[in-house]
């Protein structure tokens, strides 16, 4: 009976070890500059582009993946230096070790968001909304957009989310909120909030969205050698 009580404690942490080891998961850092709405510390779930490959990630990858947003000087070392696995920024040199993989089965619209009309939501120029309030990322203020609003003549309110903009909407605070045609699906919003937006027929970008992979992480990323 002590023989085998002595055998059981010898083998039971061993067990333990092993289960704790199966369940261990390999993380793997996303290089990313502030480049909102796709990436950014400032934004809920790190942007748009990390919401989407959380969720590539879950259906192909055996690795975890952690937002890394840095300078863009930085993430420019650890890319000459080959210190990376998975980039939202472009190397600056391609080769036959380096891989995009498309996390989007379709592009992604950048565009407003009005309260719903049964006319289409389009225009020629911004300017044709001159002194409308929209609300616009904090985050983005440094960018293109942002600029692009104020030479149009509208007023931005700046909110930390989407979804905060698109909240502002819905309460009438502003006329028009910055998103794109995939967030609002993340949204904590009620079917009846969803039917009253409509989203607009133009688009200021379209694009799809890339994440930049080195090929000697194919073990970790994928859990086995690549071909």
């Amino acid at each position: 009976m002590l023989k085998a009580i002595i055998i059981v404690m010898l083998i039971t942490p061993c067990i333990t070890l092993f289960a704790t080891a199966a369940k261990a998961q390999t993380t793997l850092n996303v290089l990313a500059i502030e480049h909102p709405p796709f990436t950014s510390s400032k934004m809920s779930h790190n942007g748009l582009a990390f919401i989407l490959l959380r969720q590539y990630a879950k259906e192909h990858f055996k690795a975890a993946i952690k937002p890394q947003i840095m300078p863009i000087a930085r993430v420019q070392v650890l890319l000459q230096y080959d210190r990376w696995c998975l980039s939202f920024y472009p190397p600056v040199l391609i080769n036959e070790l380096t891989s995009a993989i498309t996390i989007t089965t379709q592009n992604i619209k950048l565009g407003m968001y009005r309260k719903h009309r049964e006319s289409v939501f389009s225009w020629q120029h911004l300017r044709e909304f001159s002194g409308a309030k929209i609300a616009l990322l904090r985050s983005a203020k440094s960018s293109r957009f942002y600029q692009m609003y104020l030479d149009a003549g509208l007023i931005p309110v700046l909110v930390e989310s989407t979804e905060q903009g698109v909240q502002l909407l819905l309460k009438a605070q502003v006329d028009y909120a910055f998103s794109d045609n995939i967030s609002m699906d993340y949204a904590s919003l009620s079917q009846a909030d969803r039917d009253s937006l409509q989203f607009s027929q133009t688009t200021l970008l379209e694009t799809p969205i890339q994440v930049y992979y080195n090929q000697k992480c194919h073990k970790q990323l994928y859990g086995s050698q690549a071909q």
